[in-house]
């Protein structure tokens, strides 16, 4: 078992939209969950260039990602180890259309 520590911080913006970053340090590397950025774009299609992922999880596109990018109905999280995207989870609010 890994030694863990976790630090959380939170940024707003003036209109008091806050994004909050999750931060775990293992004993021999830190893994980071945060929200999902524009950046993070051109990995994910990496991911979809395999036809059985895109099958069941696609397809991923521009329209996705703007849509993603300003849904306010849940958020989209990239999990991030060793500066290198490992994984993306997505979440919808409780009580969202």
């Amino acid at each position: 078992m890994h030694d863990r520590q976790a630090r959380k911080s939170q940024r707003c913006n003036r209109r008091g939209v806050c994004r909050s970053t999750v931060q775990v340090d293992f004993q021999d590397s830190t893994m980071q969950m945060r929200p999902l950025v524009a950046q993070d774009f051109p990995e994910l299609r990496r991911w979809f260039a395999d036809p059985e992922l895109d099958e069941q999880l696609g397809p991923l596109d521009e329209e996705w990602l703007r849509h993603v990018l300003a849904d306010d109905s849940g958020a989209q999280f990239s999990f991030v180890r060793d500066a290198q995207l490992v994984g993306v989870a997505g979440v919808v609010w409780r009580g969202a259309p």
